[in-house]
């Protein structure tokens, strides 16, 4: 879902999206061990990404 247009620096604006995921519990472990998230962020003149890996957080939490 679109939440509208941030406006950052005077002339730039960031159209922001949050998205919501239900996982049933009985999915919870196959669904971390195996998903990447992956943000972009996109300027006039490029962009930036970040990967979170979910597998990796999934891991520090099993610990507990």
């Amino acid at each position: 879902s679109n939440f509208g247009t941030t406006h950052i620096y005077p002339n730039e604006t960031i159209d922001l999206i949050k998205f919501r995921f239900e996982i049933k519990e009985a999915d919870l472990k196959d669904v971390l061990e195996n998903i990447e998230v992956e943000f972009k962020v996109f300027y006039p003149d490029g962009e930036d990404s970040i990967i979170v890996d979910l597998k990796e957080l999934y891991s520090k939490l099993e610990k507990f």
